[in-house]
């Protein structure tokens, strides 16, 4: 079984789309039918989509992870951004450094470095 889908609701839309774009997600803007506009970005065989938070709905206290290995494009620019916005790092056992950043709505997001 694989993911496929993961949308996140977001208080401030252009903010968050600014925040994702730095992990180097190419977003396109949509709406369907009645629904509100929102960003989707497709990767790994994976949609992740950014809406807006609905009427008095707030961003819940997910965690997202995203592990980039060192032939992905921009490896070292992505790894410089996560390192300057951190709010504190771990190594896993498997030589794995994470980074945890916080994302405009506060959720945290693990952006992990593979060495």
């Amino acid at each position: 079984m694989n993911l496929s889908l993961l949308v996140i609701r977001a208080k401030d839309l252009e903010e968050n789309l600014k925040f994702y774009s730095q992990l180097c997600m190419v977003f396109k803007k949509e709406k369907h039918g009645a629904g509100p506009v929102h960003y989707s970005s497709t990767f790994s065989g994976m949609v992740f989509e950014i809406y807006p938070c609905r009427d008095k709905e707030s961003p819940t206290n997910n965690r997202l992870g995203f592990k980039f290995k060192k032939s992905e494009p921009n490896y070292s620019g992505i790894e410089q951004w996560a390192q300057e916005v951190a709010e504190s790092s771990y190594l896993d056992p498997m030589g794995i450094e994470y980074y945890i950043v916080l994302d405009p709505d506060h959720r945290k997001v693990e952006v992990g470095f593979e060495r």
